[in-house]
């Protein structure tokens, strides 16, 4: 039994599109709890339904079965208590580092000078001071995804959903970002309790979290779920660390 509390579950949750070929069933069946305190990686093969499941926690699709709960209720919507960091960056090309942060903080109604100060500030804390008015443009790939990062954390969610946020970036850049992410999560100062990542890297997936959520499609279904008692920062070199990499590839392998 997990010793912190519930934040986020998945019920029974199913999902089928209409396509031309009839009706296509994404995902079936998916009963999930998410707990506080907690960091999950979700892993499967591409086309099992990862992205899916996602948009369905985060509110942006609603499960044609079953039911989401934040925190005992039942979501209807957008769950204003989830930020995404996507793979793709998602930034605004027209707007400036700055203006691209600021863009969420007004839509829940700050002011400008308070969604200045905040964007300030998280711009700041993933290491992009000084570069407030450069546009995307302007950016390398990491320092993009630092700005996808600081747009997230910026809005102080609980829960930080990211959709393979370093699958995009160099291996040096992926391997700092990772190191600077933990260290956020973990910091007491920070509303974030609990992180949701999917990726395609089992490595990073054993390297980051307390439990990964192994995926197979077909429709797409939770074959088992890994806890990683592994204390961090975590050897990538160690006996350990190889057990786990090794039963989770043999799961979706």
């Amino acid at each position: 039994m997990n010793e912190f509390e519930k934040i986020l579950s998945v019920e029974n949750v199913g999902r089928s599109f209409k396509t031309k070929a009839g009706n296509f069933i994404a995902l079936e069946n998916i009963n999930l709890d998410f707990f506080e305190e907690e960091f999950v990686a979700i892993v499967g093969p591409s086309g099992c339904g990862k992205s899916t499941l996602l948009k369905i926690i985060n509110g942006m699709l609603k499960p044609s079965t079953g039911k989401t709960s934040f925190r005992g209720k039942a979501l209807g919507g957008i769950n204003l208590e989830c930020s995404m960091v996507y793979q793709n960056f998602g930034l605004l090309p027209w707007l400036s580092v700055l203006e691209n942060i600021e863009l969420g903080l007004l839509s829940r109604e700050l002011s400008n000078a308070q969604a200045q100060k905040k964007a300030a500030h998280y711009i700041d804390k993933v290491g992009l001071d000084g570069h407030e008015e450069a546009y995307p443009r302007e950016l390398s790939g990491g320092m993009k995804q630092r700005v996808g990062f600081a747009r997230a954390l910026a809005i102080e969610p609980e829960i930080l959903l990211m959709d393979e946020p370093f699958s995009s970036l160099d291996p040096l850049t992926a391997i700092n970002l990772r190191e600077e992410i933990l260290d956020i999560w973990e910091d007491p100062n920070l509303r974030i309790t609990t992180v949701i990542m999917i990726t395609h890297q089992i490595e990073e997936a054993v390297e980051m979290a307390d439990r990964v959520i192994v995926m197979d499609g077909s429709p797409g279904h939770v074959v088992k779920e890994v806890k990683i008692p592994l204390e961090r920062p975590r050897n990538r070199k160690s006996k350990e660390f190889d057990h786990y990499v090794g039963e989770i590839f043999e799961l979706i392998t």
